[in-house]
């Protein structure tokens, strides 16, 4: 548990674009578009071979752009899933065919929502303020997506303490060491980020003026990106199948 807490806390800022802030990163707007289009593709073909073509045509697009790392490190969590679910409905339905259906849907599902976690924190943010969205909207997401990697940093710093004592009693009481310490810490590092945002008068008044820093711009890159997505999903709709 501790292995898996800190190789998470420690490479999902960089593998899925946390370190990646500057014009290495996608656009906000053409990972959703490529998101939500690949995900309604693979929902709404009813051809399992032209979901197939697809799901090997967007992964050596992602891998062209960068994402190669962010799909191993999330293929960690999204194919032992699919392989234990797939293995599940071949058992009760009695019927291979439909654990193959199911192992390509959750595959299909990796594929679609990579691109939305190579994206900064920061950059939906930055986007969001710049299409003038309400305010707690962008504080409520940032939020969201940075609390979750600071949960894991305690998670395994808790654990690590709890390693130290004695056990001693039932599985419950190992349970409850864990669970109140790392609500101690989670409340701590609430206060922490409440005390920074008012020392740096953060208001979610739409009224007050403000700034983006570094406003977030499309590029060639996410134009590309998106355009060979569309491209290959057209391609794999109308292509004739010989097999």
């Amino acid at each position: 548990m501790t292995a898996i807490a800190k190789g998470v806390s420690a490479a999902a800022p960089a593998a899925f674009g946390g370190a990646a802030t500057g014009s290495h990163a996608l656009h906000p707007v053409a990972a959703l578009l490529v998101s939500i289009g690949s995900f309604a593709f693979f929902v709404a073909c009813p051809d399992l071979r032209r979901v197939g073509v697809f799901m090997v045509a967007l992964l050596i697009l992602e891998c062209l752009v960068g994402m190669g790392r962010a799909l191993l490190l999330s293929g960690l969590f999204f194919l032992p899933a699919g392989i234990v679910m797939a293995l599940t409905m071949s058992w009760v339905c009695g019927d291979p065919g439909s654990g193959w259906s199911m192992l390509l849907r959750l595959s299909a599902l990796w594929l679609s929502e990579t691109p939305l976690l190579v994206v900064p924190e920061m950059s939906f943010v930055r986007f969001l303020a710049q299409v003038h969205a309400p305010r707690v909207l962008g504080l409520c997401l940032l939020i969201t997506l940075r609390f979750t990697h600071v949960i894991f940093h305690q998670i395994a710093r808790v654990h690590a303490a709890w390693r130290t004592l004695e056990r001693g009693g039932a599985h419950r009481v190992g349970v409850l060491r864990m669970a109140v310490p790392l609500m101690s810490r989670v409340l701590d590092v609430s206060d922490c980020l409440s005390n920074s945002l008012e020392m740096r008068c953060f208001t979610v008044d739409a009224r007050q003026p403000s700034s983006v820093y570094r406003p977030v711009t499309p590029t060639m890159r996410d134009a590309v990106f998106v355009g060979a997505a569309t491209a290959w999903m057209v391609g794999a709709l109308m292509c004739p199948m010989p097999w």
